[in-house]
């Protein structure tokens, strides 16, 4: 994670959620048994951090993104009442028409309730039901505002760009579904990346086989190897930067026309 997220940000695995409603679980809070000792390693738990992404696949056949924001916030009340540190479950969807979010919601919501229980024990009492309740209706569920895939087999590669965004910009997290984001790139973006994907998947394989090893973790160790995956992962083709040019000009021509407008002595900043 860049240092700004560092100690604020877990990225659960691709399988965290298959794992969760596995085995005919009825909710979260069962569920939490399958994933119990997936996030023991973290200091504080996972409502230690202020942000847990949660890559979701649906039947095996269309990927989105959840990211928990400030989950502790609707749990454990405390005195940061800011907008932005609100807590709330953010959907990531690129689907032009996409599945209700009703199960997958209450699923996350159980689970995080019961990661609580297990980290506070002495906090649960005869009044816990209610208590559950009121902090779960507390963690609301938003639909975000987010670039949509104009085909239909790039769900996948848009949780990856989705996740790339919110990694490479100061401010996307922190407003995240609170404002419209689908400014933040486009399909040209999305089709480019799966090309550099491609690339990064031929050069693994060529130095899995030039040096006798499999797993990807001890690859990346190599320095040479290691630059060039980001850059595969960071870089944007030529018309997504004319795009996003383009975009600032616009913005800036707004405020201009606007005395409401917001600051515009940081054009280089992108928006949450």
């Amino acid at each position: 994670a860049p240092e700004h997220l560092k100690g604020d940000l877990y990225v659960a695995s691709t399988f965290f959620y298959q794992k969760l409603t596995a085995g005919g679980v009825e909710n979260g809070e069962a569920g939490w048994q399958n994933v119990r000792r997936w996030t023991r390693a973290l200091p504080h738990g996972l409502l230690g951090q202020r942000f847990v992404v949660v890559p979701i696949n649906e039947q095996n056949i269309h990927w989105w993104l959840a990211v928990v924001c400030h989950a502790r916030h609707a749990l454990e009340p405390v005195d940061e009442a800011a907008l932005g540190k609100a807590p709330r479950i953010v959907c990531l969807d690129s689907a032009q028409e996409p599945p209700l979010k009703n199960r997958t919601v209450a699923f996350l919501r159980g689970y995080l309730w019961k990661e609580w229980c297990e980290r506070h024990p002495s906090a649960i009492s005869e009044e816990g039901t209610l208590d559950k309740v009121s902090g779960l209706v507390n963690l609301q569920a938003i639909a975000a505002d987010v670039p949509k895939q104009a085909n239909s087999f790039d769900c996948g590669i848009f949780i990856i760009e989705y996740l790339l965004h919110l990694l490479r910009s100061k401010t996307a997290l922190a407003g995240l579904g609170l404002a419209a984001h689908k400014h933040w790139f486009g399909q040209a973006s999305v089709s480019y990346r799966r090309t550099r994907l491609k690339w990064i998947a031929n050069l693994l394989q060529h130095q899995a086989k030039r040096l006798g090893e499999t797993d990807v973790n001890r690859l990346l160790q190599e320095p040479k190897v290691r630059r060039a995956v980001a850059m595969a992962l960071t870089e944007l083709p030529r018309k997504a930067l004319a795009d996003k040019a383009n975009l600032v000009v616009s913005k800036l021509k707004r405020s201009s026309a606007s005395p409401e407008a917001g600051d515009t002595k940081k054009p280089k900043t992108e928006a949450a």
